[in-house]
């Protein structure tokens, strides 16, 4: 079994379209037998970063995605931090929720 790069369901190895989001799958080689895991943003980090720093959007800067951190600090400014912090505090969730593979395909962590 192998995760759909685009919604990260699971699908079977052999197919080449995903049957959740129709997405055509490219052949690529598994990402955990190329690359070593302590190179790679942990889940685990990034939802605690996400649960307690979410209304700063610590969480999206770890992840590279600077530009929803941005999004999130003015968010911040706008609303005292309450409406990014129950975001966050969700994510947070969601990442510690889902496997390491199906975090890395979701949330493209090269």
């Amino acid at each position: 079994m192998k995760y759909c790069y685009k919604c990260g369901k699971q699908v079977f190895d052999e197919c080449e379209i995903c049957p959740n989001c129709g997405c055509r799958q490219p052949n690529v080689v598994n990402v955990s037998s190329t690359q070593s895991s302590d190179v790679l943003p942990s889940r685990v980090i990034c939802a605690i970063l996400a649960i307690f720093l979410g209304w700063v959007g610590a969480h999206k800067f770890y992840l590279g995605r600077t530009g929803q951190g941005i999004l999130y600090l003015c968010l911040a400014l706008f609303t005292c931090g309450v409406i990014p912090a129950i975001i966050g505090f969700c994510e947070g969730l969601t990442y510690l929720s889902m496997n390491n593979e199906a975090f890395r395909v979701k949330y493209n962590v090269k």
